[in-house]
Formats: structure tokens, sequence, C-alpha cells
């Protein structure tokens, strides 16, 4: 990878408030690790693996030309973030951000 393309890397992955539908590439690299983030949050949690109790609930609406997915990510039923893109991954990337941010601030 040459330099100046590791630093924009970088920079980018840096960013915690990203906009779900920026059509930047290196942006999409960033926001694929919040769903691994949250899934590293939840099998390494002090009172055990979590992952047993986390679920996706995922739909999707709009005309076909137009479609929006929604995502909602639960722990043990209860909603712990929601995001919505013009994809499944934009969606559930929004929504582990949210969960993420979340799990980190309460105690579970």
């Amino acid at each position: 990878m040459r330099s100046g393309l590791r630093e924009r890397f970088t920079q980018t992955t840096t960013h915690t408030q990203l906009h779900p539908y920026s059509s930047n590439h290196f942006y999409s690299i960033a926001m694929s690790d919040f769903v691994r983030d949250l899934n590293n949050f939840l099998q390494g949690h002090p009172s055990g693996n979590l992952t047993t109790q986390f679920s996706w609930e995922m739909k999707t609406d709009g005309p076909n030309h137009q479609i929006t997915h929604h995502a909602v990510a639960k722990l043990r039923g209860v909603e712990i973030g929601r995001g919505k893109g013009v994809s499944m991954g934009l969606a559930k990337r929004e929504a582990a951000n949210i969960a993420l941010q979340r799990l980190k601030t309460s105690s579970v």
C-alpha cells in the first residue's frame, strides 16, 4: 500500500461520525469495522460471551427502484441500535455503531 493511500485510509478510519451514504471507497472499509468491533465486544464481555443473546432484525421497504434497508441490533430481545441505508450492509453498520456506543457506556 502506498504511503499516501495508507495515510488517507488511516485518517478515514479514525472518524467516528461518518455519513451513511458516502460514495467514498474508504468509507465502506472503515464502516465495516463497526460490525466486527461489536462482535468482538460481545465475545469479550466480562460477564461472558453475549453473542448467543444478540440478534439482528432486518427489513426493507419502499418501491423496487428506491429500497430502504433497516437493521435493528438486539441484545436479550431489547433494541440497542437501529440503522437504515441504501444497502443491508450500510444499515447493519449504522446499527452496529450505535449499539457499540450504547454498550460501551452502559452496564450490560
